[in-house]
């Protein structure tokens, strides 16, 4: 087995991502990171720290970049803090914050668009939010998705992007260096990262759901109101025999099948609805390589577990959900979750601590 040691570094930054305090004394450390989704991080400071000042740690003017082993793992904006004091006079600041994509949600706009694609639609608005007061975010890569001709009155500009990349089957995320990325597909096929059941994961858990299962499916869409409804119906036939039928509908209005679109949103949900997902989530071993610094959301690595008659695994799956804790000791506590967005992990982080230094003197004797 190989290890590697982890050392994490907190360090305080202004609204323009520049470092202005080292947090060296920072302790209840975590974050999250989530596919389409801006994620989070927390941490603590002793009061009487002489970096927990109002300058440091302003809601909304400040932020926090986090380091392991000296590379930028995740970057964000403080949004809250809480005093937390006893009678011994000790007593703590808790800072919590989101990543840059939850600047998008500051805005509420408006737009009218004809036949745009979507990385037009969103350049548009991001110009219109950015000269309203900047709101520090720059283009990453913008691919092209479909057109359609939305009418958007006071929507925030985040769930704008959610909606269009739900109607595109696309994915999104800002950056550590503040660029904004719409994409057809985030991450990368790694096949060589194998994770495997105790050898470098442990705790494995599974999900089998069928509540959304769709292998027929028919899409409504029009092109103007009150034009006669289209309508596009795709099934797939080898779920079909093997579950019976499970109808699913979905509609875009602002849409006819001229270029494919409702044709490919059905060919999309049946793609990703036809079969029963499995969702897991699991444990990283401290230390261990591959590391989960090595790869990233949305990037697909082979997961190995053989485990009963139902728990066998030997596949590709895409991640969906890292998060971490970091314990005072500097040990990481690192959950990775597969193909759904992550849930809150239901084990307290002492427990897991606890076993997972069982694990690690089991592998020295």
């Amino acid at each position: 087995m190989t290890y590697i040691n982890t050392t994490y570094k907190f360090v305080g930054t202004n609204n323009h991502g520049q470092e202005i305090a080292d947090f060296q004394n920072a302790s209840s450390r975590s974050f999250t990171l989530g596919l389409n989704e801006a994620g989070s991080f927390s941490f603590s400071l002793p009061l009487t720290d002489s970096k927990a000042t109002p300058n440091n740690l302003a809601p909304g003017l400040t932020g926090t970049r986090i380091y392991r082993n000296n590379k930028v793992v995740f970057v964000g904006d403080i949004y809250t803090w809480k005093v937390n004091t006893s009678d011994e006079g000790a007593g703590t600041i808790d800072i919590a914050g989101n990543g840059y994509l939850r600047r998008l949600d500051r805005r509420i706009i408006d737009g009218t668009f004809t036949n745009a694609y979507s990385k037009d639609i969103i350049i548009t608005l991001m110009d219109t939010a950015n000269r309203q007061f900047n709101l520090g975010l720059t283009y990453g890569t913008l691919d092209n998705t479909y057109q359609r001709s939305p009418a958007l009155v006071d929507k925030h500009l985040l769930d704008v992007v959610r909606e269009l990349a739900e109607a595109d089957g696309a994915d999104f995320f800002v950056d550590n260096n503040f660029k904004f990325s719409y994409v057809t597909r985030q991450g990368r096929d790694l096949p060589n990262f194998i994770l495997e059941y105790k050898v470098n994961i442990i705790e494995p858990t599974m999900e089998v759901d069928a509540t959304e299962l769709v292998n027929k499916v028919k899409i409504f869409g029009s092109t103007t109101d009150p034009s006669p409804q289209v309508t596009v119906t795709k099934q797939n036939d080898s779920s079909i025999y093997k579950y019976g039928i499970f109808n699913g509908s979905a509609s875009y209005t602002d849409y006819d099948d001229s270029n494919g679109y409702l044709t490919a949103q059905a060919n999309r949900i049946l793609s990703e609805q036809a079969t029963v997902p499995e969702i897991y989530s699991f444990i990283i071993i401290p230390g261990m390589v591959p590391s989960f610094a090595e790869f990233g959301i949305g990037d697909r690595v082979m997961l190995r577990i053989n485990w009963g008659n139902l728990f066998k695994v030997n596949k590709l799956v895409r991640v969906t959900g890292i998060d971490v804790k970091i314990d005072d000791g500097g040990k990481e506590l690192v959950t990775i979750t597969t193909d759904k967005k992550p849930s809150n992990v239901a084990t307290s982080q002492l427990d897991i601590i606890r076993r997972l230094t069982k694990v690690e003197e089991k592998q020295t004797k």
